[in-house]
């Protein structure tokens, strides 16, 4: 006899890429014009770091290597904290207030604490895929609420951490895979930022950069619903 598939997660399934893009297509020049001023910053602070790591003084190889691991997760952390900006205007579409840009930079759990937080992740799934991958994975997924949460709770960098881990840890691996789903959608074109063809990889990224949050949005609200914790904070 054989046995049934076990049944699709309630919460990550592809009907959220699907619900993201109708949502990003209604404030389609917005959406643009947040990923532009997104990615500008980030690659501008991408290029300036880039700079320190090649500087002809750090010719140690073992202090190059953690200078190339700390660049990279700086890079990861300044990447999620702007994605966290986008996740708070997600938010606001999704429960109908108007969708403003001057929210880009006001997560409700203030600025220091996303940065941090974001940092924090950032580590732990770089040193994750440097134990052979599985773990970094892993971590990518666990981490898949803590953009949204930060966006819209004002909590420390370990509650923030706590509450993604305990809340995907009973789908493990649908949000493992679907961590890299959004990985590839976000940051495929990142291994080509610095070559000569950086220009289209940049544009790739501004048009379907936003999807990202807005898939994340989407994913927080089917976990924690608006009467759950106080939404507006000011």
């Amino acid at each position: 006899m054989s046995m049934s598939p076990p049944p699709p997660s309630a919460h990550l399934h592809k009907g959220l890429i699907i619900n993201a893009w109708a949502l990003y297509r209604k404030h389609l020049g917005l959406w643009l014009t947040a990923s532009v001023i997104c990615c500008g910053l980030q690659v501008g602070i991408w290029f300036l770091l880039l700079r320190v790591v090649k500087s002809p003084e750090h010719d140690s190889p073992l202090k190059l290597y953690l200078i190339m691991i700390l660049f990279w997760v700086l890079v990861a952390g300044v990447s999620r904290a702007f994605q966290t900006g986008l996740t708070r205007l997600a938010l606001d579409q999704l429960s109908g207030e108007p969708v403003r840009l001057k929210r880009l930079l006001a997560p409700a759990a203030g600025f220091w604490i996303t940065l941090a937080t974001s940092v924090v992740a950032a580590l732990g799934v770089q040193l994750g895929f440097t134990m052979y991958t599985i773990p970094g994975l892993i971590l990518e997924g666990m981490f898949l609420l803590v953009c949204p949460i930060l966006a819209d709770r004002k909590l420390s960098v370990t509650e923030t951490i706590r509450l993604s881990i305990q809340t995907l840890q009973p789908e493990l691996l649908q949000a493992t895979l679907f961590g890299m789903c959004l990985s590839l959608l976000s940051g495929a074109a990142g291994a080509v930022m610095g070559t000569v063809a950086w220009p289209l990889a940049l544009v790739g990224v501004i048009f379907f950069y936003p999807l990202v949050p807005q898939v994340q949005a989407l994913l927080y609200r089917s976990y924690f619903a608006y009467s759950s914790f106080e939404y507006r904070v000011q």
